[in-house]
């Protein structure tokens, strides 16, 4: 993605991948193109981070997402 008041590049996938419940999202493939200089955990810790904020948690879960959240 390229930032048209600055022209710089953004890697990563649209929010709306990370839509959905975690169980679906945490089962989605990652393929990582040419050109990113992003190593394995960098990936893993965005990945965390778009679940937690993104996706929808279980509902045995709410309580805990909440306290996260807070």
């Amino acid at each position: 993605m390229n930032d048209p008041d600055t022209n710089e590049m953004f890697y990563g996938s649209d929010d709306k991948n990370f839509e959905g419940p975690w169980e679906v999202v945490i089962g989605k493939e990652i393929k990582k193109e040419k050109g990113v200089d992003l190593n394995d955990t960098e990936i893993a810790a965005n990945c965390l981070l778009n679940l937690l904020m993104i996706s929808r948690c279980p509902k045995s879960f709410e309580p805990e997402y909440r306290k996260l959240m807070k």
